[in-house]
């Protein structure tokens, strides 16, 4: 796995400010959006903090000595 992304440097309540889906939802019910927007950032930064640990996974791949395909077979 490579991780070829930056880590995001925007917090997801600053992002969703800007976004008419989640303002409406600011505007209707202000302490469930936050709780939601709360939860967001929450998953934003856990899966996050996977990739980072998936992109520091060292896995060699198997060799073959030249007898056959290195896949097991389908039987």
């Amino acid at each position: 796995f490579k991780l070829d992304s930056r880590k995001p440097t925007l917090d997801f309540k600053n992002f969703a400010r800007g976004e008419a889906r989640f303002a409406l939802l600011a505007r209707s019910n202000p302490v469930e959006s936050l709780r939601l927007m709360d939860l967001a950032q929450q998953d934003i930064d856990a899966r996050w903090k996977l990739y980072e640990q998936l992109a520091g996974v060292a896995r060699e791949v198997p060799h073959t000595d030249g007898e056959g395909s290195s896949e097991p077979s389908a039987s």
